[in-house]
């Protein structure tokens, strides 16, 4: 691997593929981002992001942003996994931190996952 190639980056118009590409171009790296033809990509544009258009469940146009690429981060996921990203739990109900306490609703019997989004990034 030649190291000078771009990172793909698989969902960055989402929160933490934003906050992934954000972390990558701080490190220096050059950063590519596979956009669904529908989504809105002039904030990438205009963070100097190669902009290629396409679908994760499209394998043409995968591989076609994956080629000359050096690494692929997938942020672009179902909820199939449980986990919730803690700063988006705070903007909805105010800081959990601050009032000692979280509310969330689900199943007691399924075990859960906090994260911020920015310590998933880095």
């Amino acid at each position: 691997m030649s190291n000078d190639g771009p990172v793909l980056v698989v969902g960055g118009t989402g929160l933490l593929g934003g906050k992934v590409i954000t972390a990558l171009q701080g490190k220096g790296k050059r950063v590519r981002a596979l956009v669904r033809p529908s989504s809105e990509a002039t904030g990438l544009m205009d963070s100097r992001v190669e902009v290629v258009r396409g679908d994760m469940m499209d394998p043409e146009s995968l591989l076609r942003a994956m080629e000359g690429a050096d690494a692929v981060i997938t942020t672009a996921a179902g909820y199939t996994r449980p986990g919730a990203f803690l700063d988006q739990v705070a903007r909805g109900g105010g800081d959990p931190f601050a009032r000692r306490r979280l509310t969330w609703l689900g199943s007691d019997q399924v075990p859960m996952t906090f994260v911020l989004t920015s310590d998933l990034a880095e």
